[in-house]
């Protein structure tokens, strides 16, 4: 039987940073198109659904997985978890406000509206749409709502039906957690670059 850790818990920084950039490379197509196209007509079970739930699962991993990376570059015990606003709220004051000015600035610039698509599965009636333009932009609070998104997404062909509800609603703000992603992925970037840790993965483009 294999252990599913390590002994001493040890990472391999280089390796965690360069699978988290292949997950998040492969969300961007898909969320290219929600953010140009959106989804203008109910997702049925057709390939659509796939590549939406695809989209969401490779951000959250990605997501995760950047939260990981830095908190191992930092020496940070890592939380033995998939829960995103856990693993953010691990990191250190530097280190939040480093990734929250990055998040503020690329928000004002690349997100100035919050881009995001909602699933509804139960009943066939009208499902009680929330109004998330009244919710928090903030990285924080987004995280928190996105907190299961890994489990919650690759699980859609499941289905509870909620106590008091018709419907369970499964949202993805894929542009706020996609500039998230490039937030901490930088801030990264520039904590190896000090350190000279980039050479050990033979890394010499730094754009996005």
């Amino acid at each position: 039987m294999f252990a599913r850790n390590p002994p001493d818990n040890s990472r391999d920084v280089a390796a965690a940073l360069l699978c988290a950039e292949a997950f998040h490379a492969h969300a961007q197509p898909f969320i290219k198109r929600l953010g140009e196209e959106g989804i203008k007509r109910p997702v049925e079970i057709t390939e659509e659904l796939g590549q939406l739930v695809a989209c969401a699962t490779n951000l959250a991993l990605a997501l995760e997985m950047y939260l990981k990376t830095l908190l191992t570059l930092l020496a940070i015990a890592v939380p033995q978890t998939h829960d995103l606003r856990v693993l953010y709220d691990a990191l250190p004051l530097t280190a939040v406000m480093d990734v929250l000015d990055r998040y503020a600035k690329g928000g004002s610039i690349i997100f100035p509206l919050r881009a995001s698509v909602t699933i509804a599965k139960g009943a066939p009636c009208e499902p009680p749409w929330k109004d998330y333009h009244e919710e928090s932009t903030d990285l924080p609070e987004v995280l928190a709502r996105s907190r299961d998104l890994f489990i919650s997404w690759r699980y859609i062909f499941e289905f509870t039906r909620p106590r008091h509800a018709d419907h369970q609603l499964h949202e993805f703000e894929y542009a706020l957690l996609n500039l998230a992603c490039f937030s901490l992925k930088h801030s990264i970037l520039d904590h190896l670059g000090k350190d000279g840790g980039l050479q050990s993965v033979g890394r010499t483009d730094r754009s996005a």
